[in-house]
């Protein structure tokens, strides 16, 4: 078996809320994006709750054209942060690849309201 294991997410959804730019304590900045996504269950659906890290000029750019309502497609991988004074895990996407597939109604291109 090889060392090398398989870590590949791909998530079509929507966000939840407006993302916003969080700078670290060195020169680099990110953005969560909390993405639905609807899947069915039986006669009915279940809506999933994913969050999505994105860094440096990824972070900006969703920042700037992405608000919520907007249809986006994310590709990356899992993560995971511990939390060393809580014990607490927190699993998230880090995204590699972000492509903006909608925007929400009313909301016209460079993010501007119509």
């Amino acid at each position: 078996m090889s060392a090398n294991n398989i870590n590949c997410v791909v998530v079509n959804g929507r966000l939840t809320d407006d993302p916003k730019i969080h700078p670290t304590s060195g020169e680099k900045v990110y953005t969560i994006l909390r993405v639905a996504i609807n899947r069915r269950v039986g006669d009915g659906q279940r809506t999933i709750y994913y969050d999505v890290k994105v860094w440096n000029g990824h972070a900006k750019a969703c920042v700037k054209h992405l608000r919520k309502g907007a249809l986006v497609s994310v590709q990356g991988h899992l993560d995971q942060y511990d939390n060393p004074e809580t014990k607490e895990r927190w699993n998230f996407i880090t995204a590699e690849e972000v492509e903006f597939c909608s925007r929400p109604k009313g909301q016209a291109k460079g993010g501007e309201d119509e």
